[in-house]
């Protein structure tokens, strides 16, 4: 006979180790942020991003499916206003928390556990694309604060 009580207890177990994985993924990422954050004096932010295609502006948007996001792993400078998120790599995650995969520069790179995410994310650091766009946001002007603008004396005064 059939134990659906212990095949639910097992979907209790493996939903609390997807949790469990999970929250060390985002911890990854959260020190991965932090880290970058500190190496590029505030100017550059990693964090998980819901990117798509551009935005169709032509009558073809009235007729098409709208486009599908992805997560990538995305850069900005948090110093300039609506800063463009930089693609640094296309992220995907299993439901389960691990696999978490990456692919940037044509190449896919699979982690099973932290220690592997870690490496991912210090291969894709090294990069020298990745570089690049990174050097090319810590080089952005940082916008103007809306107050700063305000208290301003108008010209001629």
């Amino acid at each position: 006979m059939v134990d659906y009580e212990k095949d639910l207890n097992l979907g209790f177990e493996a939903a609390d180790k997807a949790d469990r994985n999970k929250a060390e993924v985002n911890d990854a990422i959260s020190t991965l942020r932090t880290q970058v954050l500190k190496a590029t004096q505030g100017k550059v932010e990693i964090s998980l991003s819901r990117v798509g295609p551009p935005v169709r502006l032509d009558v073809s948007r009235y007729f098409l499916p709208e486009p599908e996001t992805y997560l990538v792993v995305g850069a900005v400078n948090p110093l300039v206003k609506k800063c463009k998120v930089e693609q640094l790599a296309r992220w995907a995650q299993d439901r389960t928390g691990y696999p978490c995969k990456l692919t940037w520069g044509g190449n896919e790179f699979s982690a099973l556990d932290r220690k592997a995410l870690e490496d991912v994310f210090a291969c894709l650091l090294r990069d020298p694309l990745v570089a690049e766009q990174i050097r090319r946001l810590m080089k952005m002007e940082p916008s103007t604060p809306v107050g700063d603008a305000a208290q301003s004396p108008p010209p001629g005064a």
